[in-house]
């Protein structure tokens, strides 16, 4: 549920009348630290080394990779330095430092390069919202860094994260975006979409008479979720059995991995894509003299995942707004034919999907596509979100049914 500011009554006093004032104040304890040194500007030009000066957006990531990759998230947050960065020049020959250090690191570093940014005080989502009366430096648990001329927020601790990657808790969270001239502004980060968390799944699987199949799935994903993917297929020792566990609770519980393939897990900037080869023994079950079989695996109940109770009286906050594509793509055995079940369809004011099988010679391809647009649900909506999920269960729980010929013949 929403965090608890906006869920209790709470009591908030503050010695500051506007958040300006708390800008100003910030920015007089902070300015010191951000001086840039020969060592800042040398380790500036080392990150953007080959990317031409009129390409300032990838110089951006350039210098976001070398913070969020080549310094370490560790907090020292004792007396003044609960508030106040260490100096850059010290972030940097330690290699360390906690959100508002690598945030001030990064500013530094930007300015060697003639770009302009804004150190930025966030309160976490998890928190839940605050009123925007009275300002107040105590709200916030949390530094980011932004830059005016892209609207992009960077977060210097999203280890794994590329730099258009916000992490979860810094989307529609408040935020107070200091300006050193004055005019410092409170307001929220933008939501996600789903078109900023997207994952696509293509499995191709070869069916056999007893109900096993060779498999090859293929995943491309991007957005907040993707530096768990990145970070849990970074050692090339334990991939395979990363992949084992992955695909096994994803979807086929049977399934033996023989070998994977992934993108540089430290590439962070690109879509993390995974490529892994599999036989699945239970991909079909028996039925009749035939089988039948859900093409796209034994998948978690949604109903399960996001609506498990029955009525709620609090708003559920929703998980990221999301878009994923699954395409299952089973060739039959040879002499083989198969029904495929009515598709499905469906819009609402959480999200929509589509489900949509076609017969490819004796293949038989299946398309899911789902958007759920995250948010904050209220509890008279609450129903309806679980019926539609409902919906969406019952839909992908129908099967192909599969048969050899001769038998289709016979009857």
């Amino acid at each position: 549920m929403p965090g608890y500011s906006e869920m209790l009554a709470y009591v908030h006093v503050s010695t500051y009348r506007t958040w300006d004032d708390v800008g100003r104040f910030y920015w007089g304890l902070v300015k010191d630290q951000l001086r840039v040194t020969d060592d800042i500007r040398a380790a500036a030009q080392e990150a953007v080394k080959g990317i031409p000066a009129n390409e300032e957006l990838a110089r951006i990531r350039a210098v976001y990779d070398f913070v969020v990759s080549r310094t370490r998230y560790v907090g020292l947050e004792f007396g003044i330095n609960s508030f106040k960065p260490y100096p850059v020049e010290t972030i940097l020959a330690r290699r360390f430092g906690d959100c508002k250090d690598k945030a001030s690191l990064m500013h530094a570093m930007l300015e060697s390069l003639g770009i302009d940014s804004r150190l930025t005080l966030l309160r976490m989502r998890r928190l839940g919202g605050i009123d925007a009366s009275p300002a107040s430096l105590a709200v916030f648990n949390h530094a980011i860094l932004y830059v005016p001329a892209h609207d992009l927020f960077l977060d210097g601790t999203a280890e794994f994260h590329g730099s258009g990657e916000l992490p979860g808790d810094d989307r529609g969270a408040e935020v107070l975006v200091i300006e050193p001239a004055g005019g410092s502004k409170f307001y929220r980060t933008p939501d996600a979409t789903p078109s900023d968390n997207f994952d696509e799944t293509r499995i191709s699987a070869k069916l056999l008479p007893d109900g096993s199949a060779a498999m090859q799935v293929t995943g491309s994903a991007r957005g907040a979720w993707t530096a768990e993917l990145r970070r849990t297929f970074e050692s090339a020792d334990e991939r395979q059995a990363r992949a084992q566990e992955q695909l096994a609770r994803a979807a086929f519980p049977n399934v033996k991995v023989t070998a994977v393939a992934v993108s540089d897990p430290h590439d962070i900037e690109k879509p993390f894509e995974t490529r892994i080869t599999a036989t699945a023994t239970g991909f079909a079950n028996a039925k009749g003299a035939g089988l039948q079989f859900g093409p796209f695996g034994h998948r978690q109940s949604f109903v399960e995942a996001y609506a498990q109770l029955s009525k709620r009286s609090l708003p559920q906050r929703l998980p990221l707004a999301q878009r994923t594509v699954i395409e299952s793509q089973i060739e039959l055995p040879p002499g083989w034919t198969a029904m495929m079940p009515e598709g499905a369809r469906e819009a609402g004011p959480q999200g929509a999907y589509e489900i949509a099988y076609t017969r490819e010679a004796a293949k038989i391809v299946a398309r899911l596509t789902l958007t759920l647009n995250g948010g904050v649900l209220q509890p008279p909506d609450y129903a309806a979100f679980r019926a539609f999920l409902g919906r969406l269960d019952d839909a992908l729980q129908r099967r192909v049914e599969a048969t050899p010929l001769a038998q289709t013949a016979a009857r």
